[in-house]
């Protein structure tokens, strides 16, 4: 019995719940307290025992690894994390690690048996499609409603929803284009602000094929499509445009108010923080979770300067460094399977497409400390890459055989543009 994969799959179906488990608490743990304990756990131990790592992903591993080290190194040797308790340390370290375990363990599992993706081609659109479904009958309360698991929780998860259907739409089942469009307007309706610009962008750059050149005709028609139906959904849907421009701390854009909900002063309080802070803790940062003392338990809604304050300037080099290379990785492996594995190409662009998206959403948002977003964007990362690392390898070896038989060497290089 393969206790990797057990664990990727239940991880993968949890998804549909997003934030629900939230709701469900025994004292002062939720059940998705416990859920995060455990996958960051088991998953790092496994990640241990599998040893085996594609050497595609060892160097952005190796960087998210040494972030998870040096959260742990602030706890021992920063004074300023001894303030903090050891909950709050932990709750945000933990989802660091799921998100670093699933990704590691993803790409281990697939690159040894490239096969067994039940989890991933099943599974998780089944469980992206509960989710939006759930969320539909959520807004019966109303658009923004949180009934059943809140609005911004579901947007944010949605966008590696919105990235997998796209991408398969693209190349495997056209008809997935409709569950897209469903879930953007859900994330529309759920009147998260960010979310939905995401969604709208991503979109007509799915459309594009990087080796068709009239494909670009088709991302302009989209592109001016969807920029149509935003202009009429801020211009007619007053609770969207009033979410855009309800004036509280607000900026002018083009000559009209949008608020920002309070983030500019939450911005404002990390950065004083971060000044205040001695020049070790600015290094090494002052802790997992101490920005929730600067503001009181809440969140800065800026994951990057979150990273900063809590990781330090060397921390946030090794995250960024390290997204940017999955970014990296995602985007040459989406150009290789479009030409040599089109079976597999929706995996590698959704992969892409949700790093963008989150990379785009931690700018305003809290996503780097849900487990329900980190945790699928892991499991998807780490199989495209896995996957891709499988099939590059099983290419070579083909390739190596048959140029080793002088008669059929030109047969192998016309094989190599139809396979992978």
């Amino acid at each position: 019995m393969n206790f990797s994969l057990i664990l990727l799959t239940v991880s993968t179906l949890l998804c549909a719940l997003v934030d629900a488990g939230t709701r469900l608490r025994g004292g002062s743990f939720s059940s998705q307290a416990v859920w995060t304990v455990l996958l960051g756990v088991t998953s790092l131990v496994f990640v241990v025992l599998r040893a085996r790592i594609p050497k595609q992903i060892v160097g952005p591993g190796a960087l998210l690894t040494g972030f998870l080290s040096l959260g742990v190194a602030s706890l021992v040797f920063d004074p300023a994390a001894l303030n903090l308790s050891l909950r709050d340390q932990a709750q945000s370290l933990l989802v660091y690690c799921g998100f670093v375990g699933v990704l590691l363990l993803g790409a281990i599992e697939t690159y040894r048996a490239k096969d067994q993706l039940w989890y991933l081609h099943t599974g998780f659109p089944r469980a992206c499609q509960c989710a939006a479904l759930l969320y539909m009958v959520s807004l019966v309360a109303g658009p923004g409603s949180a009934l059943i698991f809140g609005a911004r929780s579901f947007a944010l998860f949605a966008l590696i929803a919105i990235s997998w259907f796209l991408a398969s739409a693209h190349y495997k089942y056209s008809k997935d284009i409709l569950w897209a469009i469903f879930l953007i307007a859900l994330v529309g309706l759920s009147l998260s602000r960010t979310a939905t610009v995401i969604a709208l962008v991503i979109f007509p750059f799915s459309r594009i094929s990087p080796h068709n050149q009239k494909t670009w005709i088709r991302f302009f028609l989209w592109a001016g499509f969807i920029a149509l139906l935003a202009y009429l959904a801020f211009n007619f849907v007053e609770p969207i445009r009033a979410r855009f421009t309800d004036i509280g701390d607000s900026g002018q854009l083009g000559g009209v108010s949008l608020n920002t909900s309070g983030r500019e002063f939450l911005w404002q309080a990390v950065q004083n923080s971060i000044a205040r802070a001695p020049l070790f803790g600015k290094i090494i940062g002052l802790g997992p979770g101490a920005t929730s003392l600067v503001i009181e338990g809440g969140q800065p809604h800026n994951d990057y300067l979150r990273l900063q304050h809590d990781f330090g300037y060397l921390g946030l080099g090794f995250w960024v460094l390290g997204y940017v290379w999955l970014i990296g990785i995602t985007f040459k492996s989406w150009l290789w399977s479009d030409r040599y594995d089109p079976d597999n190409a929706h995996v590698q662009l959704a992969a892409f497409l949700s790093l963008i998206s989150i990379g785009l959403s931690m700018i305003t948002d809290n996503v780097i400390v849900y487990v329900f977003a980190m945790s699928p964007l892991g499991l998807l990362v780490g199989t495209a890459i896995g996957l891709h690392a499988a099939h590059y390898k099983m290419r070579n070896q083909y390739l190596q055989m048959m140029r080793s038989l002088p008669d059929v060497e030109s047969e192998a290089e016309d094989w190599t543009v139809a396979q992978p």
